[in-house]
Order: C-alpha cells, then sequence, then structure tokens
C-alpha cells in the first residue's frame, strides 16, 4: 500500500512538473514536523507537495502528501473500579499509521523581497489512519534565493475524524484532532 502510495506521488508530480513551462506556475515541496494537543499525545512527520499558478501574490494550487503519525491515547475504560473507589480508569494505548492528505492550498507570497512573510491555507481529506476532512492555517517567512526559494512555516492543523483511531471509547474523545508544529519548503 505504501509503494501504491508512493508511486502515485512521484507520477503526480512528474506529470505537473512537465506542464510547468509558464512562468505563473509555482510548485512547492514540504516537510514538517507536528505534535498533537488535546486528548491525543504524540508526534506526525509529513511530507506534501503542492502545484498550482500564482495570481499576484497569491498562489492557488492544489497538494498531496505522505503523514506518518505515532499517537498515545488516553481513554476511559469502563468496567474497572479502582482501590480508591472511583469508577473508571484512564489507560493508554498506542498507535502508529499512514495517512495521505490531499488538499487545496492557497498562499500568500510577497516575492519583492529577500525575506518576506507569508501564510499558507489547506483545506481537503485525509485518507488512510485518519480519515477525514482537514483543514491546516499557517504562517511563517520565505527567503529568495534566486530562482527558487525556501519557505518556514507554524502551522495548526486540524483532522475531524468520522471514527476515532485509537479506542473504542467514542464518548470520552474528541471528534478530531489537532496537530501545532512547523515546516520547511522548497519553492520551485
Amino acid at each position: 500500500m505504501k509503494r501504491i502510495l508512493l508511486i502515485i506521488l512521484i507520477a503526480c508530480i512528474s506529470a505537473i512538473s512537465a506542464n510547468a513551462q509558464s512562468k505563473s506556475y509555482r510548485g512547492f515541496v514540504e516537510g514538517g514536523y507536528g505534535a498533537f494537543v488535546g486528548s491525543k499525545t504524540g508526534s506526525a512527520l509529513s511530507f506534501t507537495t503542492s502545484h498550482g499558478k500564482i495570481f499576484g501574490p497569491v498562489f492557488i494550487g492544489a497538494g498531496i502528501g505522505l503523514e506518518h503519525m505515532w499517537i498515545k491515547n488516553e481513554s476511559y475504560v469502563e468496567g474497572y473500579i479502582s482501590e480508591s473507589g472511583w469508577d473508571g480508569w484512564i489507560g493508554v494505548k498506542r498507535f502508529t499509521g499512514v495517512s495521505v492528505p490531499v488538499f487545496i492550498n492557497v498562499k500568500g507570497i510577497w516575492d519583492k523581497k529577500k525575506v518576506s512573510p507569508t501564510f499558507d491555507v489547506k483545506c481537503g481529506l485525509s485518507i488512510g489512519e485518519a480519515l477525514g476532512l482537514l483543514g491546516e492555517v499557517g504562517a511563517g517567512c520565505r527567503f529568495d534565493l534566486g530562482k527558487t526559494a525556501l519557505l518556514t512555516t507554524a502551522f495548526i492543523k486540524s483532522v475531524n475524524e468520522p471514527e476515532n483511531m485509537v479506542t473504542d471509547d467514542p464518548p470520552y474523545l474528541d471528534e478530531r484532532f489537532t496537530l501545532a508544529g512547523f515546516k520547511i519548503a522548497w519553492e520551485f
């Protein structure tokens, strides 16, 4: 499954790059790290690419990626009574998995300066272990390196999941999870 997703990702990048002969075309390759906040604890590594056109200072495109997550989730376990008489117990379940985000991407890019502020908005679907709608908002800096540029972005990402990833006990978990982290992107 992972090999098939990687082959699809490479084919999409190749097809879009082959059509990148217009001056308004832009492409981004991003790598990032995020930590979970809320009821889930853990982290995620991500690799995404987005391609599209630039209209003035605004980039509009679409993208795809791979995310690998490590999650430790605390949840209520029914039927357990502790020695102190409390009804219930916090249990820990561990999970690791891969998801594929597919998204529409809007970036604000001010490329008149060597160092300039940027913003980044992504919305779409997360397919795989974290299945559901996703939204991501970020802000950062762009460093102009000539024909290419480097972007650094701090982001907050939320995925609304229809099913809980780690436990069968939905009343004690949020129906979404949130990550906060940073990304480094290469622009071409």
